[in-house]
């Protein structure tokens, strides 16, 4: 299926939000940036969601690393 023809391509992951923020970010001329967690994993055909547990850890990882960025802390 499609995921194969992917996988077999090299891609790691996909992501659907990220491509608008910096498009515009380049026609603005304003710096962009992106975190990301992976919530979904699909291997062999399989889709697997990552736990409740998990992704909220991640989410909180991802505000620690963001809030350390723009501070500078």
């Amino acid at each position: 299926g499609r995921h194969e023809r992917w996988s077999s391509r090299g891609v790691l992951a996909v992501e659907m939000e990220a491509a608008v923020l910096f498009t515009l970010g380049a026609l603005r001329k304003v710096q962009a940036g992106c975190l990301l967690t992976v919530s979904d994993i699909v291997v062999g055909g399989e889709f697997t969601r990552i736990s409740d547990e998990d992704l909220q850890a991640a989410v909180d990882r991802m505000t620690r690393v963001a809030l350390t960025t723009v501070t500078g802390d």
